[in-house]
């Protein structure tokens, strides 16, 4: 129902269903191995434009799903936010506000309601900002 979605997300989700019993090793490792299968059977599809390792950074979603939706926060924590999603909420920030890194920066964390960048946030849009700069030259800009 809810993604696209990150694999960390799915794994928090699992937890707050369950109680809130701890996502040990071998709980982590049964989450993961579901996933990928349900990704071998086609019943999810996964993304991960940012190129990192393991199932929980990329995204999934169900076949037929938008691939980027724009949304608010909502019960996700802010480094649950897919790349891509993140991506065209920095884009249409820049589009909006100019393509000053940290103007960019500061208007995707309002779109969120977030007022304060910590370090963890920030290298979460750094490593996101050249997908959004893809977006643009995409666009012919």
């Amino acid at each position: 129902m809810e993604g696209p979605i990150l694999g960390h997300r799915l794994h928090s989700v699992y937890v707050q269903s369950s109680e809130g019993m701890r996502v040990g090793h071998q709980i982590a490792k049964a989450l993961n191995s579901a996933i990928s299968t349900a990704v071998r059977r086609g019943r999810l599809v996964q993304d991960d434009p940012l190129q990192e390792a393991g199932v929980r950074p990329r995204t999934f979603r169900l076949p037929g799903q938008q691939a980027v939706l724009m949304r608010q926060l909502g019960p996700r924590r802010f480094e649950h936010v897919p790349p891509a999603e993140l991506a065209a909420v920095m884009h249409a920030a820049g589009e909006q506000v100019g393509w000053d890194e940290e103007t960019v920066f500061r208007a995707t964390l309002r779109r969120y309601g977030i007022q304060r960048m910590g370090s963890a946030v920030r290298a979460r849009l750094e490593a996101v900002m050249p997908l959004a700069l893809g977006l643009r030259s995409q666009m012919g800009r």
